[in-house]
């Protein structure tokens, strides 16, 4: 028996070590390194995504000013003509509004459009377009005023029936066959 205690007392002064196998520990760093590799990844989907949708909020926001843009060009026309044809000063009401809302918009779109030299470009000639097409309507109610309906209606027959707002629209679809062009483009790329 002291045998027996004496070989119990001299393994309890023996430390065990645990012992791990490589083949775990390289199982370990197979673990950390996809852990890593999925977090990365993720990281950079997910910037990418931010970014796709960042590019395609833009170009939406893009669209709706071209639209509004439109719209207001059409409220515009329809204003003036309504003064007119009327000869009542009130119908100038929807016309002037229009006019500060075409204005203030394509302020927003050459805002829209600075770190686009193409569109900023096209949005400062439709800014000119615009500017240029109410002062000519301006010059028609004036003369509608002052002189009556057959004073305008001389005054168109020696202009021609063009308008403003051709030159206007062809820039406004340039812009946004543009934009919608980008926008495919964008979707592709995510596909």
């Amino acid at each position: 028996m002291d045998a027996s205690r004496e070989a119990v007392s001299r393994n309890e002064g023996l430390v065990m070590r645990p012992v791990i196998d490589r083949s775990v520990i390289a199982g370990i760093m197979l673990l950390a390194a996809m852990i890593v590799g999925i977090a990365t990844t993720s990281y950079l989907n997910t910037r990418k995504l931010r970014e796709d949708v960042t590019r395609t909020a833009h170009s939406r926001e893009v669209l709706n000013a071209i639209a509004s843009i439109r719209a207001n060009t059409h409220k515009l026309q329809a204003g003036q003509r309504a003064f007119v044809i009327s000869g009542i000063e009130s119908w100038l009401q929807p016309y002037d509004e229009a006019a500060a809302s075409l204005r203030a918009e394509v302020e927003a779109l050459k805002i829209l459009t600075t770190n686009d030299p193409d569109q900023f470009s096209r949005a400062e000639a439709a800014a000119r377009e615009i500017e240029s097409g109410i002062a000519s309507l301006d010059e028609i109610n004036v003369i509608r005023r002052k002189k009556g309906y057959e004073a305008v209606l001389a005054i168109s027959q020696v202009r021609g029936m063009g308008s403003f707002v051709d030159p206007l629209l062809a820039t406004l679809k340039e812009m946004d066959q543009e934009e919608r062009e980008r926008l495919a483009a964008h979707d592709h790329e995510t596909d």
